[in-house]
């Protein structure tokens, strides 16, 4: 054996006997990867290494796999505490609860112990979540019931609406909270947040633009027995929503018109993201599931007893309705708390019998949230019988 192969061998010995003594409790199959993680975290790598040894040795393989698969604009930022109370509550609430307890490694690592949803700003929310929201699954017998107690008090618990006047679409958690606000992005990231404080396996989802084109929207997706249902904070029912409808018409392999659901783990594809499209979220397409699930709602809508609501936005200057100043208004419509419907209204360049329609149920009221240029109003409109027209004037 010459002495270059001798020292070649002894070299990679050192390498290994290295990785062993720097991760222990690590399973081996996180080691190079971990190697590189530190190697990209330069100054911060000591942060990284205090959190893997800041937590038990059960606990270790959770953290090596968070910080093995660490977006690499956190690997040099994230704070080493917030790791450590991470998955201390992930942790937690794994041993607390049984639908937690059962779930395979693979579900846990990925749609219960992550940080964060998206690009939203890396919050220290675990340990506040699991304390807020423990008390509604404490008598929960089953995943499914522990999902719904969650869902249906996630918003009277946080105190958080929808609103275009929030700061950023992407907000983290505690921004949400404090200003009242969020925009879709920001309800799903809460909701998310407080499933996964209690154990239950949830994903963010959506699409960069709906079929017709008028603009993006995000869910929550959560796994039951093997299988992803999706809901959102303002809650239906588990695979019912307003958009179902608009989902069923989905585009397969499109990023543009076809439904994603995000993935801690690389995936070797991203999520559309279009608050910003600098920061790669890793991501499966999931269109095909929603084009089955979703058909009832085309079904749905054609039913006989539903009315069509007209929607057409004005500009206040020079507003006649007999003439062709029509600007794109951004709707939202809730009945009651629940968001029914979104879109923009038809502007000068689309044909004057166009409109922004929804199909709604009758004698029911519903509030219209609009937004054009900045500047935002709230109408109210009560259906009747009979298909209507809301005619919004914006100032």
């Amino acid at each position: 054996m010459t002495k270059i192969l001798k020292y070649l061998l002894f070299a990679g010995f050192l390498i290994t006997l290295s990785c062993q003594t720097n991760y222990p409790d690590v399973p081996k199959k996180y080691h190079s990867q971990l190697d590189s993680a530190m190697i990209k975290a330069g100054d911060h790598a000591a942060e990284l290494k205090k959190a893997l040894t800041g937590v038990p040795a059960s606990q270790r393989e959770g953290m090596a796999y968070l910080i093995a698969y660490m977006p690499a604009y956190d690997l040099t930022t994230i704070p080493a505490q917030l790791l450590i109370d991470n998955v201390t509550y992930a942790y937690k609430a794994r041993e607390q609860y049984e639908w937690c307890k059962t779930l395979p490694d693979s579900v846990f690592f990925n749609e219960v112990l992550p940080y964060h949803n998206v690009t939203e700003q890396r919050d220290n929310w675990r340990k506040a979540f699991y304390t807020r929201f423990s008390p509604y699954v404490k008598d929960c017998k089953t995943l499914k019931e522990a999902i719904y107690a969650i869902n249906r008090n996630v918003r009277d618990e946080l105190l958080v609406d929808y609103n275009t006047k929030r700061r950023a679409s992407d907000q983290g958690p505690f921004e949400s909270i404090e200003s009242t606000m969020a925009s879709c992005t920001g309800l799903t990231i809460l909701l998310n947040d407080a499933f996964r404080a209690v154990g239950i396996p949830a994903r963010f989802a959506g699409t960069a633009n709906w079929f017709d084109n008028r603009g993006n929207h995000s869910w929550n997706e959560v796994l039951i027995d093997g299988e992803w249902y999706f809901t959102e904070y303002y809650m239906e029912d588990l695979n019912r929503s307003w958009f179902a409808a608009d989902a069923a018409k989905a585009t397969t392999g499109s990023s543009n018109n076809g439904i994603f659901a995000v993935s801690y783990k690389p995936t070797g594809s991203y999520f559309p993201l279009v608050w910003d499209e600098a920061k790669p979220v890793n991501a499966l397409e999931v269109t095909p599931r929603y084009l089955d699930v979703c058909a009832y709602a085309i079904k749905r809508d054609q039913k006989d007893n539903r009315i069509k609501l007209d929607i057409a936005g004005y500009n206040a200057a020079g507003y006649n309705k007999d003439t062709d100043n029509r600007i794109p208004v951004d709707i939202t419509l809730f009945c009651g708390n629940k968001q029914v419907g979104g879109g923009t209204t038809c502007n000068t360049q689309q044909d004057l019998n166009n409109f922004l329609s929804f199909l709604v149920d009758p004698n029911e009221e519903y509030t219209i949230i609009c937004v054009y240029d900045s500047k935002q109003k709230t109408i109210k409109v009560k259906a009747g019988n009979q298909d209507m027209q809301a005619v919004v004037i914006m100032d």
